[in-house]
């Protein structure tokens, strides 16, 4: 009988660069250098040694026998990560202790956790630098009858009208809250209405975005341009970006003429169009085609009844996640915050403030300072730490950090996993 001690030990170690994932008795070893992933499914005996990776003691270092190596779904697995360079064998008789292995953490740099812990200081300081892009309704009004004009903007980026008399940010409120996020690393802002060539201080608006020296991009729909003789020229500025939303049913005489108005922008134009059924996408791109665009997006928007549509043209495969090749940081970011609504505020004409406007108010610009209302959202809001590990069902899926972030698509829907991987082979 061979006495224990005689059979060769090993220390089994995965790479730093792997990303490692256990839920129950299903998981994911993925190489964020390669894109290549393994996936376990009801694997009880692999979900073990996973576990005993991930756990903080071991440091994705841990000790096997070479009996195990030799036949069986642990010798399966080991022999399967190594042929894809995730992870390798040392021999325990070519080191005096256990290898060690840097293992990094995900977190936000000045987290929600030690801003309470620190309520002593500063209101807002530091938290200001989180902020990267800002957009504000600067007014309601709009003279077109839009289907959907209630419910796009809760999807995507989108004009909307709330109702009719006039309703504005004034000018010298946009001055002021510009002045708040001067010391901000904002890189983008976002300028939607209503119909914006009915504000009454247009000019002014523009000169003071001017101003700023940043990307500024206008959200404009065609309606707005064909209609009313809207003059594109006072919206022209070096750092001006335009994009022109053409909603259902389309008409294409009137995105012609819309064309034909923003030629001399064409460099800075992008056209949306918003599809709702596989026949609107067919519409868009002969429209796109016949235009020779080089500029454009689809934004699909659920309206309640297009469910099979939503699920033919939004839901993702297994391969479209995989396929996406998330890189290391993007998962690290995944776990603890949305990449879709983090550091991203948006200002609303009657003084509302929102991280997400699917999500309820963090106070009033007329009230509160933007440094009080970004301490809010990271300590108490719902939109920029709304990760997929926090959620139902996606937070007991193994792929929940390789997905995308949670959108407002989800919203929507009602249901968080819009995906086909439930019951989908692996790799």
């Amino acid at each position: 009988m061979i006495k224990s001690a005689s059979i060769p030990k090993y220390w089994f170690y995965v790479e730093p660069y792997v990303h490692l994932a256990c839920k129950s008795d299903d998981c994911l070893v993925y190489n964020t250098l390669t894109g290549r992933a393994l996936i376990y499914r009801n694997e009880p005996e692999i979900a073990g040694l996973v576990r005993r990776l991930l756990s903080v003691r071991n440091a994705r270092v841990i000790r096997l026998n070479a009996s195990r190596l030799e036949k069986g779904k642990i010798a399966t697995f080991v022999k399967g990560l190594r042929d894809h360079f995730m992870g390798d064998l040392l021999d325990t008789a070519c080191s005096s202790a256990k290898p060690m292995q840097m293992v990094h953490s995900p977190k936000i740099q000045k987290g929600a956790e030690r801003l309470k812990r620190e309520e002593g200081r500063s209101v807002g300081e530091g938290e200001l630098g989180y902020l990267s892009h800002v957009a504000f309704y600067i007014n309601a009004e709009c003279r077109g009858k839009c289907p959907g004009c209630r419910a796009y903007y809760k999807q995507f980026p989108c004009c909307t009208q709330a109702g009719p008399g006039r309703k504005e940010m004034t000018a010298e409120a946009l001055s002021s809250l510009l002045r708040q996020v001067q010391g901000a690393p904002v890189s983008r802002i976002d300028i939607l209405g209503g119909d914006i060539f009915l504000h009454s201080e247009l000019q002014a608006l523009v000169d003071i975005l001017k101003a700023q020296g940043r990307e500024v991009v206008f959200f404009l729909h065609a309606l707005h341009l064909t209609e009313h003789g809207a003059r594109m020229d006072l919206l022209d500025f070096e750092m001006a970006r335009y994009h022109v939303i053409v909603t259902p049913p389309y008409s294409s005489p009137r995105f012609n003429a819309a064309r034909e108005i923003t030629a001399a922008w064409d460099g800075r134009t992008t056209f949306v169009f918003v599809v709702q059924t596989n026949a609107d996408i067919q519409q868009a791109r002969a429209m796109i085609e016949a235009s020779e665009m080089n500029s454009y997006a689809l934004k699909p928007y659920f309206t309640g009844r297009n469910a099979s549509f939503f699920h033919d043209a939004v839901f993702m495969e297994l391969k479209d996640i995989l396929d996406a090749r998330p890189t290391h940081r993007e998962i690290y970011a995944n776990q603890v915050l949305n990449r879709l609504n983090f550091g991203r505020l948006t200002f609303v004409h009657d003084g509302k403030v929102y991280a997400n406007l699917n999500n309820p108010s963090l106070g009033t610009w007329k009230e509160d300072s933007i440094r009080r209302i970004l301490y809010k959202e990271m300590c108490h809001g719902k939109s920029w730490r709304r990760t997929r590990l926090r959620v139902e069902p996606c937070r007991r899926c193994v792929l929940a950090a390789l997905c995308p972030p949670l959108g407002n698509y989800e919203f929507a829907l009602k249901r968080n996993d819009l995906c086909h991987v439930k019951n989908a082979k692996r790799p």
